[in-house]
């Protein structure tokens, strides 16, 4: 007789139970088998009775015999059918096809999760272009996608690769990147707009590319595939990246400032189509690279490089260091979690952290200057008997007088890091350096 239940895994000690049901039969040899049922029991459990009966052959015993290669054309067909971006399945399959390869997977029967492994470890230890733990990570993604893909689709019992997990690519930042100072970049920037072509695209476009690059935080990829409809202007301005090339893959819609609308509203008369055609975005590094170089601005200082993506940690580190709540700079950034938008990203210097400890708020010293309360602790001298202890004290008259006619010498300052209001901005001593701007007035 055979039976269905849904499978369940320990979550962050949570217990999470799967939405399809698997059904475990016998087989006319004997064997028992597990395969993928539906999400509906109705369903599921006629397919179970089948199964058992052999009315039905499971899929993933008619797949056993299936090429790998064969498997994998269906799978490209599905991603493509789905949205995703041909740029993105086509290096999604690649990845796969390499794996397969290189573990010999010629065969669904033939996967292993060792192979899989010890094939990555290779990789990552060769001696020529050996992968980096994040490239290792990605290949290990893709290969769990495949396998995720042939048991929802019922070419596979179980995804024989579900519980690798990924390597922390904390330990293996392969590109220190920092940030350039905003004259620095007002200067990049203008000397991209009035240079020759670069990578397919001339100075002027280039120029418009960075300009949005630091004030959005966009990456490449999101960039090369924007058109003039992805722009909305008005009272709340934005720029879309569709789900087909946002890295997470869902629809993006990132709020811009209006003096950049403004400049891009302007821009765009005329213009059709990708408003950066081409395939500068896979060698974004060594266009940044030649401008940089053009404006005698350093690519790498202490190890530390300013390359396309270097302009999205500009863009983060310019929020943290005007005082953005930390939270709206996670939002902005489009991270998942505020850990990564103020560790990996937010680039805050010695300065920055004096004026960070200059904001926070002077202590209440009831009148009484600094100096003077230190003075009166050093003099003060505890009566003969007495533990130790002091409850307060009730000044005199005299003393009154005394703190009265002196100024305050420790004034109070504002607090860093919360949402500030328009008069708040306006408070003497406070400034506001991204509300000031970094884009250019020639472009």
């Amino acid at each position: 007789m055979p039976s269905i239940f849904k499978r369940k895994r320990t979550v962050k000690g949570v217990s999470v139970e799967a939405k399809r049901y698997t059904i475990q039969y016998q087989d006319a040899a004997g064997q028992i088998q597990r395969v993928a049922g539906f999400t509906d029991k109705g369903r599921t459990w006629d397919l179970a009775m089948k199964l058992e009966s052999g009315e039905a052959e499971s899929n993933h015993v008619r797949h056993r015999k299936t090429p790998v290669s064969d498997l994998l054309e269906d799978f490209k067909k599905s991603l493509l059918a789905s949205g995703d971006s041909s740029e993105h399945v086509n290096k999604t399959c690649s990845r796969i096809k390499k794996i397969v390869e290189g573990c010999e997977f010629h065969r669904i029967a033939s996967f292993d999760a060792a192979k899989l492994e010890t094939w990555l470890g290779e990789q990552r230890t060769r001696e020529k272009k050996p992968f980096g733990i994040s490239t290792s990570n990605h290949y290990l993604t893709s290969m769990k996608h495949f396998g995720n893909w042939l048991v929802e689709n019922h070419r596979a019992a179980s995804n024989p690769f579900a519980h690798l997990a990924p390597l922390n690519n904390a330990t293996d930042i392969r590109r220190e990147r920092r940030t350039i100072s905003v004259k620095e970049l007002d200067k990049f920037i203008l000397t991209a707009h009035k240079g020759e072509t670069v990578s397919e695209l001339s100075g002027p476009d280039r120029a418009m590319l960075y300009l949005l690059a630091a004030n959005s935080g966009l990456r490449a990829s999101e960039l090369a595939s924007l058109t003039p409809e992805s722009f909305k202007f008005g009272r709340e301005p934005s720029v879309t990246v569709e789900a087909a090339y946002s890295k997470h893959r869902r629809r993006d819609v990132q709020s811009i400032r209006a003096d950049i609308a403004a400049l891009f509203k302007v821009w765009l008369k005329g213009r059709s189509g990708v408003l950066w055609p081409g395939t500068w975005h896979e060698r974004a590094a060594e266009m940044v690279r030649a401008d940089l170089a053009t404006a005698g601005i350093p690519y790498s200082v202490k190890g530390a490089i300013f390359d396309f993506h270097a302009l999205r940690h500009l863009f983060v580190s310019n929020l943290a260091k005007s005082g953005v709540h930390p939270k709206v700079a996670q939002r902005l950034a489009r991270h998942s979690t505020i850990t990564l938008t103020m560790d990996r990203y937010a680039h805050l210097d010695t300065p920055e952290l004096v004026e960070g400890l200059q904001r926070l708020p002077a202590l209440p010293l009831l009148g009484k200057s600094l100096a003077n309360l230190t003075q009166n602790l050093t003099q003060t001298t505890v009566p003969e008997g007495h533990d130790g202890s002091f409850e307060g004290t009730t000044p005199t008259d005299e003393d009154d007088t005394k703190n009265n006619s002196q100024p305050l010498e420790l004034q109070e300052v504002g607090v860093g890091c919360h949402d500030a209001s328009d008069d708040d901005a306006n408070r003497p001593g406070r400034t506001r350096t991204y509300d000031q701007g970094i884009m250019s007035p020639l472009l």
